[in-house]
């Protein structure tokens, strides 16, 4: 068996895209919707803007179709699947409008607005009873405008409510839906956690991460919840540390280290419950130069161990990772990961269109049809 898994490039996007979302619907496909398009080639940039357009991936074939565009441009946007089937997308520009897309009619809806513009920075996440909870973010260009509201999209009656707020504001932080029903915040470069309880619409701080870092968090299995990298601060290396909170202690711990250090990356927690960590950014310690990380890794949270994979195909930082749903039948009970778009240039100035999937399972197949 192959535990280092198996990196296969599939259907390219129609348009290059970074700042994107990538939901997998219910009937198992992926949608990829807006973000930004900027071009580098032959020494010559290209700024295409932030994009409405919308595409489909079919697992079945390997490729990509565009879907109707919705009416507004979007970047740093999210992207949330409804329990209707419906995908709900918030925020990404100075508006309030947000929008739906039903995949029975391949169509996008405007829905209700938001009560505070959500330009970049605000997380999503879908509540145990349905609802969609956003918070933070800036509400225009610039740190003073950085937000602590919240505000919850309820999909029967198509409004936004304001919750309470946060107590410190939360750009770029990370949302994780516990399995109480609680949501835990974290991140945003400093070293401050806060828990939302949808029951009584109230904030409560909590142990904040031993480093403050915009890691990426996973929920496990067994309910705890796991923070990987971050992005470094000039006189703070310390990414390659995994942190690991534990709701019912509301305490975090040190439980390993990643093979390399890395920021802007995806975490995906696998059918093993191990949890797929690829691409990011890491910072040169001699020369503080930003390099691309052609690279990946498998952390087991059962050993606290982390293994490097067979190495991808591209390195983009700003990508999107989904893990589909397994092909029927499956003997091989193999995990794919679809890892979408993202930017590869040194200046954050170079959209890729790339597309390929992470293979793991009992039996690896290089080339296996998708």
């Amino acid at each position: 068996m192959d535990q280092k898994g198996t990196w296969n490039e599939t259907g390219r996007l129609n348009t290059p895209r970074f700042a994107h979302t990538a939901t997998l619907l219910q009937n198992g496909m992926v949608l990829a919707h807006g973000g930004w398009w900027r071009s580098y080639v032959n020494g010559i940039f290209t700024d295409h803007g932030t994009l409405s357009s919308a595409e489909l991936f079919n697992p079945a074939t390997g490729k990509w179709q565009f879907a109707e565009s919705t009416f507004y441009n979007r970047a740093d946007h999210t992207a949330t699947l409804l329990r209707n089937g419906k995908v709900l997308i918030a925020g990404g520009n100075e508006t309030t409008n947000t929008e739906l897309f039903d995949p029975a009619k391949g169509a996008w809806f405007a829905t209700g607005r938001l009560n505070t513009p959500r330009l970049s920075g605000h997380t999503a996440t879908a509540l145990a009873d349905g609802r969609v909870l956003v918070l933070g973010g800036e509400s225009a260009p610039g740190p003073a405008n950085r937000e602590t509201s919240a505000e919850i999209y309820d999909p029967t009656t198509q409004v936004w409510t304001s919750t309470g707020s946060l107590g410190h504001v939360q750009y770029h932080a990370s949302a994780t839906l516990l399995l109480d029903g609680r949501v835990l915040v974290v991140g945003g470069g400093e070293a401050f956690a806060e828990l939302f309880d949808p029951a009584t619409g109230r904030w409560h701080f909590t142990a904040g991460p031993l480093l403050g870092r915009d890691g990426a968090t996973t929920l496990l299995q067994d309910g705890t919840v796991l923070m990987t990298g971050g992005t470094p601060r000039p006189d703070e290396f310390e990414v390659l540390t995994v942190q690991l909170f534990d709701p019912t202690q509301l305490t975090w711990r040190h439980v390993g280290h990643l093979s390399v250090g890395r920021g802007g990356h995806t975490a995906t927690l696998l059918s093993s419950g191990k949890v797929l960590v690829a691409g990011g950014l890491h910072i040169d310690r001699s020369s503080g130069r930003r390099l691309w990380l052609k690279s990946a890794e498998l952390f087991d949270p059962t050993t606290s161990r982390s293994t490097l994979t067979a190495p991808p195909n591209t390195a983009p930082a700003g990508g999107t990772a989904t893990l589909l749903r397994p092909p029927v039948p499956d003997p091989a009970h193999l995990d794919r990961v679809l890892i979408t778009g993202g930017d590869d240039g040194p200046q954050l100035d170079n959209s890729l269109d790339r597309a390929e999937l992470f293979l793991l399972g009992r039996d690896i197949v290089v080339g296996l049809p998708l």
